[in-house]
């Protein structure tokens, strides 16, 4: 038998986690600077003037980062 060359193990690892994303299907969101998590926005009015509030489930109210890179999953919390 003979053992694969190192170009058919990268092709296979390659085809498996692509390295390039087209940038026109990258969608950034709103999330945690921690844990890049998506955070929920919050509105409230105060005396006139809209406030808004994010909030991620792990490092409570944080100040989000637009990113595309978004954690789906929730570390930290068993079920």
């Amino acid at each position: 038998m003979s053992q694969p060359s190192k170009y058919s193990i990268g092709a296979a690892v390659e085809r498996q986690h692509p390295l390039y994303r087209d940038p026109k299907t990258l969608r950034s969101e709103q999330v945690c600077p921690h844990c890049k998590r998506k955070t929920v926005e919050y509105h409230f009015m105060t005396d006139g003037h809209l406030i808004i509030a994010h909030h991620c489930p792990e490092h409570r109210d944080v100040i989000p980062m637009r990113s595309v890179i978004v954690r789906d999953h929730y570390a930290g919390v068993t079920s």
